[in-house]
C-alpha cells in the first residue's frame, strides 16, 4: 500500500490528545479489526472502530469476508474502493489516482449484473450488515451504483448507510439523489480531502452549498487524510472545521456534523 503520514499509534494518540471521542480505521487493502481492538485497549478512553473494504484482497464483494470481519468486530463494511470499476475508469482519465490505496491488480468490480440488477453477493452482504446492525458504506462506486446500493440496502432494512464522499468528482452523486437518500435516512461523508485534492477538487463553498441543500443533520465531516503530501489527519481536520466556521457554519452545526451524527451512525 502507499505510504501514510502517520501510523496507527500516532493517529490514535493525536486524536485522543485533540479530544476526539473516537475514530474509524480504514485500510483499502487490509481489515483493521485486530488493530482497532488493540489500540482501544492501549489508548483509553478513545474508541477505535475497525472496518473492512471489499476490494481485491477479499476476493471482491465476498460475503464470507464481510461476515468474518463483522464477527471480529468490524463496525463499517465498505463496498469496493480501490478495486471499484468506477475508480478504474476514473483513473484512465486521471492517471494520478491509479496509486490511491496502493492500487489493485484485480479487475474493476461493479455491483451490477449484466441485466442491471444488483449481484446476489451484494444482497448477501446487505443482509449480514443488517443483521449485525453495523454500517454499510458505498465506497468508490459510481453515482448510479451508489444510489442503487443505498436504496436497496435501506429497502432491505439496513439501518446505517453512509455514502462515501458523494461530492467527489469520482463519485458525483447528484444533489437531487442525495436529497432523496437523506429522506430515506442515509448519511453522507463530506471530506476535506475532496476540497484539497490536486485532482479535480471542488470548492469548500460548493461543498457547503450541498450540505445546506441536503442537510446538516445527515452530514458527517471527515478529513480523509493520511496521504504524505497532506497535513496529518488531526491537523487537517482542525483546519477543515476552522474554515467552515469562517464561512458562517455555527458551532452547533459543527457539533451536529462532528459529534452527534457520527455517534448516531456508529453507536
Amino acid at each position: 500500500s502507499t505510504p501514510r503520514s502517520v501510523d496507527d499509534v500516532e493517529l490514535v494518540t493525536q486524536a485522543r490528545d485533540a479530544g476526539l471521542a473516537g475514530l474509524v480505521l480504514k485500510c483499502h487493502n487490509n481489515p483493521t479489526t485486530g488493530r482497532a481492538y488493540i489500540l482501544e485497549k492501549l489508548f483509553p478512553p478513545i474508541r477505535v472502530f475497525g472496518s473492512v473494504c471489499l476490494n481485491g484482497y477479499t476476493g471482491g464483494i465476498n460475503p464470507e469476508a464481510a461476515e468474518v470481519a463483522i464477527k471480529m468486530g468490524a463496525k463499517v463494511v465498505w463496498m469496493p474502493t480501490v478495486s471499484a470499476l468506477n475508480q478504474h475508469r476514473f483513473a484512465e482519465l486521471k492517471p494520478e489516482i491509479s496509486h490511491v490505496g496502493g492500487g489493485t491488480r484485480s479487475a474493476g468490480i461493479t455491483v451490477f449484473q449484466n441485466d442491471g440488477r444488483l449481484k446476489p453477493e451484494v444482497l448477501e452482504v446487505f443482509a449480514l450488515v443488517r443483521d449485525a446492525d453495523v454500517v454499510l458504506s458505498t465506497g468508490h462506486l459510481s453515482a448510479e451504483e451508489t444510489v442503487a446500493v443505498a436504496r436497496e440496502a435501506r429497502k432491505m432494512g439496513v439501518k446505517r448507510v453512509l455514502l462515501s464522499h458523494p461530492d467527489s468528482p469520482m463519485v458525483g452523486v447528484p444533489v437531487s439523489a442525495q436529497q432523496e437518500l437523506a429522506a430515506l435516512g442515509c448519511y453522507f461523508d463530506r471530506c476535506y480531502a475532496v476540497i484539497m485534492s490536486r485532482i479535480a477538487p471542488i470548492t469548500l463553498e460548493r461543498q457547503l452549498e450541498i450540505i445546506r441543500q441536503v442537510g446538516v443533520e445527515t452530514t458527517i465531516l471527515t478529513s480523509d487524510y493520511g496521504q504524505p503530501h497532506n497535513p496529518k489527519p488531526v491537523d487537517g481536520f482542525r483546519e477543515y472545521l476552522g474554515r467552515l466556521l469562517g464561512l458562517g457554519v455555527t458551532t452547533r452545526e459543527i457539533e451536529t456534523m462532528v459529534k452527534k451524527n457520527p455517534e448516531q451512525l456508529l453507536l
